[in-house]
């Protein structure tokens, strides 16, 4: 194989790729920002929400995700016979 890299062009335009990655780094930062503070304000509006047809779904998906992560599982309340799956879901509501 005989090809030899030539990264004159790159060199020689370094200023314009900088402020590329400059840019590139300032919106994947305004963009987390934006969008974790729209997530946060509108995750926890829905949680409070009183229509529990809007509440309900959020709060199940909250729940499963973060039983993932502990370990412990929580079976759907219509299937399961557990009291403490049935105690959770009447907190619920």
């Amino acid at each position: 194989m005989n090809y030899s890299f030539d990264f004159a062009s790159v060199f020689r335009n370094f200023g314009p790729l900088w402020d590329g990655l400059w840019i590139t780094v300032q919106l994947t930062i305004a963009a987390n920002a934006i969008g974790l503070t729209l997530g946060f304000l509108l995750a926890s509006l829905l949680v409070m929400s009183h229509w529990a047809l809007i509440r309900l779904p959020i709060m199940l998906f909250v729940r499963r995700r973060s039983s993932r992560s502990s370990g412990s599982s929580i079976a759907c309340p219509c299937c399961s016979t557990s009291s403490s799956v049935r105690s959770r879901w009447a907190s619920w509501r």
